[in-house]
């Protein structure tokens, strides 16, 4: 398994300059926690889980190139060095900045754009008639309401 400080090894390999997240990681005490492809990952490029302190990377990130993994990397890192609790606040929004990453939340990457799901599921209507296309079935038991006139849904 690579660790995190295994990973700016081979970023520093690469050219870019990592002293700083290797300075803030080392004094976080977490040069040796994992980094680990996590292939369940859709349309999130990274995630830090602060139970386990392990960083984890969508694999789609290696089509989009060398910066969009540097800048991912240094943004999972920057939450894991803050804790549990910044989600992207001030303190969060510093330290990334600190060591070289950009503090912005949402990414553009093509490879990780989610794809709407197919709406298979229909249900009617029963005053006026209008379909309701669904993704996801309409749960069992509970009654569906029509905005407009107050009807109630019936799955087709």
């Amino acid at each position: 398994m690579r660790t995190i400080l295994d990973f700016l090894n081979d970023l520093d390999a690469q050219g870019h300059n990592v002293y700083a997240a290797l300075e803030a990681a080392d004094g976080a005490g977490l040069t040796e926690r994992p980094v680990v492809w996590n292939t369940r990952l859709r349309s999130t490029a990274g995630r830090a889980d602060m139970g386990n302190r392990v960083l984890e990377l969508n694999p789609k990130l290696r089509e989009e190139g060398p910066e969009a993994l540097l800048s991912t990397f240094l943004h999972e890192l920057a939450h894991l060095i803050v804790g549990p609790g910044h989600g992207h606040d001030y303190h969060w929004s510093a330290i990334c900045r600190q060591i070289g990453g950009k503090a912005s939340r949402c990414h553009q990457y093509e490879s990780l754009r989610s794809t709407p799901r197919a709406r298979k599921h229909v249900a009617t209507c029963g005053t006026c008639g209008f379909e309701l296309m669904k993704a996801k079935r309409l749960t069992q038991g509970r009654t569906y309401r029509h905005p407009r006139c107050g009807g109630t849904y019936v799955p087709a």
